[in-house]
């Protein structure tokens, strides 16, 4: 009889054992710093993904219209780059050639380039590294081209108009182009001539080169 109550006995106290351990593996786990600090760690990285992807759409940033557009005298302009407008020219982009633009550069005058041109407006364009990079240019035909300075940075407003570079036209030289901080190479754009309605002094961007460009809206400018 003594046999069967302590071989009971051991039998219940191995049981209560078991499931205390039972509860206790399946209670949750209380965080340490480490844990804390992990856990933190991708939160920040999961709302940091959130606003890299809110910020885009089909690959591209997503911008307001103040960013991409600009009014002047009520006619909306699209904000665009010097390359990104030359490159327009060159793929005869009838569907884009026709438009209202604004883009930022830098005042070329020491020489004409055509009775129709009051200045040259250009920008560095950097394809991978100094040694590469162009300095393309679009003629601009203003008529208060007098109050600008040689290596001024400028916003003109405008549309472009055909009108082919005189072929014995002088390209700028590297010297002259250096007085302007621009690359020596220089590509200005032969078929088309940018009208201006309005010149306005500013002053340089925080990115000087052009880096970026599209080929459709929005652009980089």
């Amino acid at each position: 009889m003594l046999k069967k109550i302590l071989a009971a006995a051991l039998l219940f106290s191995v049981a209560t054992a078991a499931g205390l351990f039972i509860l206790k593996s399946t209670q949750p786990k209380a965080n340490t710093a480490e844990d804390i600090s992990k856990s933190d760690t991708d939160t920040a990285g999961l709302a940091e993904f959130k606003i890299t992807t809110d910020k885009k759409k089909d690959g591209q940033e997503q911008r307001s219209d103040s960013d991409i557009k600009e009014s002047l005298n009520g006619i909306t302009y699209t904000k665009i780059n010097v390359y990104e407008l030359y490159d327009i020219c060159e793929r005869k982009d009838n569907a884009l050639i026709g438009g209202n633009y604004v883009m930022r550069g830098v005042v070329y005058n020491e020489k004409q380039l055509g009775k129709d041109t009051s200045f040259v407006l250009m920008r560095h364009n950097l394809w991978c590294c100094p040694d590469h990079s162009i300095s393309f240019g679009f003629r601009v035909n203003f008529d208060k081209a007098e109050s600008l300075r040689n290596g001024q940075w400028v916003k003109v407003y405008g549309k472009l108009e055909k009108g082919a570079l005189d072929a014995e036209a002088a390209m700028p030289s590297a010297e002259e182009m250096e007085r302007i901080n621009l690359a020596p190479n220089v590509d200005v754009e032969k078929n088309w001539i940018f009208t201006a309605s309005k010149v306005e002094k500013v002053s340089a961007p925080e990115q000087l080169y052009i880096t970026y460009w599209n080929t459709k809206e929005p652009f980089y400018y």
